[in-house]
């Protein structure tokens, strides 16, 4: 069954909002008047990694999380993995 074209819509607008390059994200903060926003990992998260190489994209997404919160360490900051 085919999703139905708002659900389409919806995701891709939050596909859109998560592949940001955080000005928009800054700009919808400033408009709310959020000074800081906690970042975070979505599910599933490294704890359901197996295998070889988990160590690897746990520490890989984690450094991805630490570059973006050094780019703006006053308005953001994360929770690693």
């Amino acid at each position: 069954m085919p999703w139905p074209r708002y659900a389409v819509t919806q995701f891709t607008h939050v596909q859109e909002r998560l592949e940001d390059d955080w000005k928009g994200r800054l700009r919808d903060m400033d408009a709310a008047g959020i000074d800081v926003q906690v970042l975070s990992h979505t599910v599933p998260g490294a704890e359901r990694l197996v295998g070889t190489g988990t160590i690897q994209r746990a520490t890989e997404a984690n450094d991805a999380l630490a570059s973006i919160v050094a780019t703006h360490p006053h308005r953001f900051a994360g929770f690693a993995a």
